[in-house]
């Protein structure tokens, strides 16, 4: 589980797993006063789930979603799943495509750009 601010993301195996991370937001919730916002809450069903059509939990179940800039899904291209991450690297790159610089130095922009 990853928590961050008001974002929360967790890999959950299980339906009992999910329901213990529910009842532990709900619980963190009595004590802090913030509580999970369930509209807002999205589930993905991996693996032999993944042609599952129930709504376990109330949550939504989408076919695809973002994290941390990457689109995740079961049914995606490639470039679904890096066209918004390697688009803008590339304009980037195209930036500097004209200038004159060395070997060197465009290893050097490549590494700056692409950390």
């Amino acid at each position: 589980m990853s928590c961050y601010a008001d974002d929360s993301t967790a890999i959950l195996t299980t339906l009992k797993s999910i329901s213990h991370v529910i009842n532990k937001c709900t619980l963190f919730g009595k004590a802090s006063g913030s509580k999970l916002n369930v509209p807002k809450t999205k589930g993905m069903f991996w693996g032999k789930w993944k042609t599952r059509s129930d709504h376990p939990f109330g949550i939504s179940w989408v076919k695809s979603a973002k994290l941390l800039g990457a689109r995740l899904g079961n049914i995606l291209t490639e470039d679904d799943k890096w066209g918004d991450i390697f688009s803008p690297f590339v304009k980037s790159l195209e930036t500097y495509m004209y200038r004159k610089l060395s070997s060197r130095g465009k290893t050097y922009v490549i590494n700056i750009l692409g950390s």
